[in-house]
């Protein structure tokens, strides 16, 4: 096992060097090698020498928060369901925000689907050309005029924070996906996190 993480480190080190990070193929590798754990990859990173990558992992990543000054009420993984009972896996996590009920697009991307999705009351999904696909949930409203097929840049308005779907209170139900595997957002926050720090250190 630790020549198979000496070897993977060397690897990963040589492929960084010398490749360029303006598309997800490096960071698509990293991942899968890191077992699609940013905890990780982040180690991997911190050991490179370059700090390149980092713009374009922040611009390509979910890297922000969906709502102003948002805390996290339910976890990824899981849980005792509150409406269903028994124990359910959370494919997210559920944000409440102590200052706006305004929703912003974590990424740029396109949205793939705006409308009433089961469970999930109303939701937008948004997809970027790295394969981050972001859902939100439980919305009230829609912003006007926004329909599938449209462009959004981070940080854009794109609703309402609600309790339509399978909720007991307003929040929203916020989940990630990447080449359609399932990532906990918390451990993508604290990914990013991680990132700004380890960019001003190489500075």
């Amino acid at each position: 096992m630790k020549k198979f993480v000496i070897f993977l480190s060397f690897f990963s080190l040589s492929f960084i060097k010398s490749t360029s990070f303006e598309d997800d193929t490096v960071f698509y590798s990293l991942f899968k090698k890191s077992n699609y754990s940013f905890t990780k990859m982040y180690d991997i990173l911190r050991d490179s020498e370059t700090i390149s990558y980092i713009t374009y992992i922040k611009t390509n990543i979910p890297s922000v928060l969906p709502c102003k000054k948002a805390r996290i009420t339910s976890y990824y993984g899981y849980r005792l369901h509150p409406i269903q009972g028994g124990v359910k896996y959370h494919c997210g996590i559920d944000l409440v925000s102590n200052e706006s009920d305004d929703i912003f697009s974590v990424i740029e991307g396109t949205i793939t689907y705006k409308g009433y999705k089961g469970g999930y009351g109303n939701c937008i999904k948004i997809k970027n050309e790295w394969g981050f696909e972001v859902l939100y949930g439980h919305l009230d409203s829609f912003r006007e005029e926004m329909e599938v097929g449209d462009y959004i840049y981070q940080n854009e308005f794109i609703g309402i924070m609600g309790s339509t779907g399978s909720v007991t209170e307003k929040h929203l139900h916020y989940e990630i996906k990447y080449k359609e595997v399932r990532i906990n957002p918390k451990d993508n926050l604290e990914f990013i996190q991680h990132l700004y720090k380890l960019q001003n250190e190489k500075k």
